[in-house]
């Protein structure tokens, strides 16, 4: 082609949009049930309570983390760059002489 890429298939962005809805509703349950019922006792708690939300907090907060980013490495496949698959021999390109191609089929003029 004339200075155009070479036009490969593509990976759909879906997964991507799917990821970041599901971070986002996930984000949203575990506030509304949770961390804002969590925030409100904590301001009503002794120290022991507010020590043993925060834990819990911290604790819940940490697995959805590492939750969430075990679904982003498998959704980009993350594996591929450090487990190849099997080595393919590359093919060597068989370079032509043009001139000699052209003296083969160029035709001769007639004598005139």
């Amino acid at each position: 082609m004339l200075g155009f890429p070479s036009i490969r298939p593509a990976r759909s962005i879906a997964p991507f949009v799917a990821f970041l809805v599901l971070f986002a509703v996930l984000l949203v349950v575990v506030s509304h049930w949770y961390l804002l019922p969590a925030l409100h006792d904590f301001n009503h708690a002794d120290a022991r309570g507010r020590r043993l939300l925060g834990l819990h907090a911290l604790l819940l907060l940490s697995l959805l983390l590492v939750i969430l980013f075990l679904f982003l490495v498998m959704l980009f496949r993350v594996g591929r760059y450090f487990l190849p698959g099997p080595f393919r021999p590359r093919t060597r390109t068989k370079y032509v002489d043009v001139w000699s191609e052209a003296g083969k089929r160029m035709q001769t003029p007639p004598k005139e």
